[in-house]
């Protein structure tokens, strides 16, 4: 980090080594020490700055114990609110020092001037203007209590109901138009016709429009420094080499992640200023947004934050949409308030017909009659006085015409908007319903291409609608990437465009559709993805099912890229059954395929590997696979169904894919296709605990891979890649009897997974080194290792490493004397993978477990884990850890009342022959070392020293390891016996 004046990290400032430091204006309370200490974490950022640099740069004369400076990190976490078992800001580096962990900036005029630089390429959303408003009293002095409150840094998340034109928009445009200083405001409209297949649309947009506002940079800082996983999707506000440089931070980030961020980034937003967050029609929302509210809701911690939410009740109740389950809890838990509309009174009616019509000379008379006919219904009311002006017949005497008023005025809303449709010429009529086809908003250029028009005169038209309040409304312009610049518009109400779409035939529509689809596809030319979901809806309404299938593809990968797993699910079935409308051909197959993998690892994702949805697409998927032919086109296919089966403990199917993956990837003499299953058949045989062949496939694959095919790429694969299978050599190089080797391969894949800059790497590191120092047994540096990964994970979102290093620390405890708290942690661990449905390394795990029991004393309880750990290994042929469950079961043996040492000791050479068979001498070791501790007969004893003597012999490396250290302390404690 280059020297500055001025550092930023979340919503802070450090205003130099000795301060101060700041949230928005406020100065925080830290004495010069802990600020010293600050600085320097903060200057150095992603280092680790050690105990003894900070003594010599704080205490640089005077000699001071290690408490002083942990009293200073102390200090530092209160004032950041950190916690340093889950850190957001100072992570502990276990007896080394620590490491300032959230991104830094050094100022922020960068990023002003990147802004400026595309302002003037991006459309300023603005609000429409309100109309007379009338009425709702009571609901705006409750939207001003609920401000007042988010202002004293209560967050407020409001839902305001009521049916179609009730007002609900005009409620939030007058409650915005009274606050006295303009907030921070961002505005996000959902979409009736494919909003809830975009995750997070609304969220997104209101985002981009507080990044367009004057105080913008600072919003795009904030996303940077907190939620970069959230402004990757906002590719406008960003220069290529800052897209190059998040895409590798955020690659693979889950939705935990995701929805961690942005909680952090709207309380950090609304630091300096407050923060209000306008949803429209949530009714049509994507139910990650729905998920997004939740979570922010619940959070505890201060925030100046308002959030608005409309929508229709009778669409969420009817659809069985998640906001109804969401509101009703968040009600109920005083965590969200709601303001339901109705209908206006007749003094209100009243009132809005005096302020349209202050010449009429008869308002009671006229106010009765439009309340009769409209219930108070606010649109209803604003059509029928938008008819009346029109007519001019509010004139004096206006009750003498009241009998043509009846005659004249439909008794609908629906029908008096089409009595106004039917006043348009044609041309007009027939461009308001080309409109009507793309949704709530529209571009004159798709509209102009559909009807055929000359685009200047569509621009005309729809600018001599709007300026005389005809439906529409102008909402800027609308940039496309080919180049094309035309006006955009929206309707003034949804029912204006229901209408309009209603009266066309489905023919008409079809064609539409199609138009303005293939306009926008040639608009957006390769950057057709970012509108794939609006598309994919164009084609298939147009008929065009072939295309709708090709964006609904696409538009799932776009979910999957947010972390939205339920909208990718729903594309992605979607276009399954697009699919099978098409003629059955080889290419549909080919995509078939595609698609169900996609499909596969979405439901696992979200239903977990045991789901039986998710087992389902999974076979389509592999038979599928068995029908083509073996050409790289299925490689990719095979590998990931192979790993679905992997995970679930079916290994021997595993094993079968992979060597049909083996034998594509050399018909096909690619070294890329090699590596990769090289890489899947390493994982496979290391679980069926054949120790050498996976050692020598993970050879191959790490002699064949080319690290340089990950530089630069922004979907690096961690799991097919060479830094997985150095981790698997390095495992089965330890348990086959090299620990020295081991160390030294598992260190040069962790360096080559951490240079991918992938956090889902930078985790399998972390992961790794914990799984080899469980195999050296070195308790010690599990429970770091493992509660460091806790940290990581927790922070990213990684819930199976989450459950793994829970497991893993869990068996450390126990190893050191705190056996309950180990058996209660690894039995947390169990829990997680049991939800998640994995069954891969639960026979490890249980192994752990009824070590753990052992400690505590409870061999009974031990044993029967061993039986199950030992059922389930006969049932998956799962075999990485089965000598070691032999050997635990003789040691739990040992302890039980009723001694049986015959029984124990056939536990051990159990233990010892599997070993033997599969080569692997740590295993053989610990055996031959419990066998030697419990022989009692003499004749025995001597042929288990010799056991464990030969097999001690054998070693020709890692000697400080705890199991020969062990082995040869024994042996001449026996030899020493001997010769007295």
């Amino acid at each position: 980090m280059p020297e500055a004046s001025s550092l930023y990290f979340g919503p802070y400032r450090l205003m130099g080594p000795q301060g101060p430091l700041l949230i928005g204006t406020r100065r925080l309370d830290l004495k010069p020490k802990a600020l010293g200490v600050l600085w320097e974490l903060v200057r150095q950022a992603g280092e680790i700055v050690t105990k003894d640099a900070l003594h010599e740069r704080l205490w640089p004369t005077t000699v001071v114990g290690e408490d002083a400076l942990a009293f200073q990190i102390q200090a530092l976490r209160r004032v950041l609110e950190d916690d340093a078992k889950q850190p957001r800001y100072i992570e502990t580096c276990h007896r080394v020092g620590y490491t300032f962990i959230a991104q830094v900036t050094p100022e922020r005029r960068q990023t002003a001037r990147r802004l400026e630089d595309v302002a003037s390429r991006i459309t300023t959303d603005t609000l429409p203007p309100s109309p007379t408003f009338v009425g709702r009293d009571a609901p705006l002095a409750q939207l001003d209590r609920h401000y007042a409150k988010a202002l004293r840094g209560e967050r407020q998340l409001v839902l305001i109901n009521g049916e179609a034109g009730i007002g609900k928009t005009s409620l939030v445009q007058s409650f915005l138009s009274r606050l006295p200083h303009a907030p921070n405001l961002g505005y996000g409209q959902c979409v009736e016709q494919h909003g809830a297949g975009e995750g997070y649309r609304p969220v997104l947009e209101a985002l981009a429009s507080l990044c367009r506002q004057p105080q913008g940079a600072q919003v795009v800082d904030v996303l940077q420094q907190t939620a970069p996983t959230w402004l990757m999707q906002l590719p406008a506000l960003l220069s290529p080499d800052d897209v190059k440089l998040l895409q590798a931070r955020v690659a693979g980030a889950p939705r935990e992640r995701m929805l961690r961020e942005i909680a952090d980034a709207l309380e950090a937003i609304s630091t300096e200023m407050p923060l209000i967050l306008v949803l429209e029609d949530l009714h049509w929302s994507d139910p990650s947004t729905i998920e997004m509210l939740a979570l922010v809701a619940r959070r505890t911690a201060p925030a100046r934050l308002l959030i608005l939410g409309t929508y229709r009740p009778a669409d969420v109740s009817f659809t069985n949409h998640p906001l109804k389950a969401m509101k009703q809890e968040l009600v109920a838990r005083a965590q969200a308030g709601e303001i339901p509309l109705g209908n206006l009174p007749p003094a209100d009616v009243q009132t809005y017909l005096a302020r349209r019509f202050p010449e009429t000379g008869d308002e009671a008379a006229l106010s009765a009659f439009v309340y009769q006919r409209t219930e108070g219904h606010p649109l209803f009311m604003v059509q029928m006085a938008d008819y009346l002006a029109a007519d001019q017949a509010p004139e004096k005497g206006a009750s003498a015409a009241k009998d043509r008023l009846e005659a004249a005025i439909p008794q609908g809303l629906r029908e008096l908007i089409e009595v106004q449709l039917g006043r348009l010429d044609e041309r007009e009529r027939r461009v308001l319903e080309i409109a009507s086809v793309p949704g709530a908003e529209f571009a004159v250029a798709s509209i102009a291409a559909a009807v055929q028009m000359p685009e200047e005169e569509a621009e005309t038209c729809f600018e001599q609608l709007a300026r005389h309040g005809q439906f529409i409304e102008g909402r800027g312009l609308a940039a496309w990437p080919d180049g094309t610049v035309s006006g955009r518009y929206g309707f003034r109400h949804a029912l204006y465009r229901d209408v309009l779409y209603s009266r066309m035939s489905a023919r008409q529509r079809a064609q539409a559709h199609r138009a303005i689809g293939s306009c926008e596809e040639r608009a957006y030319v390769e950057r057709a993805v970012e509108i794939a979901a609006e598309l994919a809806v164009h084609f298939e309404r147009g008929q065009d099912p072939a295309r709708a299938v090709h964006y609904s593809h696409a538009a799932g990968e776009r979910a999957l890229q947010r972390s939205a797993n339920a909208e990718a699910t729903a594309h992605f079935t979607k276009a399954l059954d697009l699919l099978a409308t098409l003629p059955a051909t080889a290419e549909r197959a080919k995509r078939e395929l595609r698609l169900q993998v996609s499909l596969s690892f979405c439901l696992t994702m979200t239903k977990g590997y045991s789901a039986p949805d998710a087992e389902r697409v999974n076979a389509r998927a592999y038979a599928l696979c068995e029908q083509m032919e073996e050409t790289p086109a299925i490689s990719s296919a095979l590998f990931r169904i192979g790993r679905f089966h992997l995970v679930r403990g079916e290994i021997r199917t595993a094993r079968a894919i992979g060597d049909r993956l083996l034998r594509i990837a050399r018909h096909a003499e690619s070294p890329t296709l090699l590596s990769q299953a090289h890489t899947a058949a390493s994982f496979e045989y290391f679980s069926l605990g054949d120790f050498a062949a996976a050692q020598e496939h993970a050879e191959q694959s790490i002699v064949l891979d080319d690290p340089r095919r990950y530089q630069g790429s922004a979907n690096v694969s961690v799991d097919d890649s060479s830094a997985v299978s150095q981790c698997v050599r390095a495992f089965a190089l330890q348990i086959r009897g090299y620990p020295d080797q081991a160390r030294l391969g598992l260190h040069k894949g962790a360096t080559l997974a951490r240079g991918f800059g992938v956090p889902f790497a930078t985790g399998g590191t972390l992961l790794s080194t914990a799984d080899l120092h469980l195999m050296r047994r070195e308790s010690r540096a599990v429970q770091e290792t493992a509660e460091a990964l806790i940290a990581y994970a927790v922070r990213e979102g990684f819930p199976y490493y989450v459950a793994r290093a829970t497991m893993l620390r869990g068996w450390a405890l126990a190893d050191q004397g705190q056996a309950e708290a180990g058996i209660a942690e690894i039995r947390t661990g169990l829990g997680m993978f049991e939800v998640a449905g994995a069954r891969q390394w639960i026979p490890c795990c249980l192994g752990l477990l009824a070590e753990a029991y052992g400690r505590a004393g409870n061999a009974e309880q031990g044993l029967r884990v061993l039986a199950e750990a030992l059922e389930i290994a006969g049932k998956t042929s799962e075999r990485q850890y089965e000598a070691e469950l032999h050997r635990i079961k003789g040691e739990l043996s040992l302890q039980e009342p009723l001694t049986n040492c015959a029984q124990a000791e056939a536990c051990f050479q159990m233990a010892i022959t599997i070993a033997r068979r599969q080569e692997a001498k740590i295993y053989e070791l610990r055996a031959a070392l419990s066998l030697a501790r419990s022989s009692t007969q003499r004749s025995k004893r001597a042929a288990a020293r010799k056991a464990l003597s030969d097999v001690t012999a054998w070693f020709t490396e890692g000697f400080d390891t705890q199991d020969l250290v062990a082995a040869k302390a024994l042996l001449a404690e026996t030899a020493t016996e001997r010769s007295v």
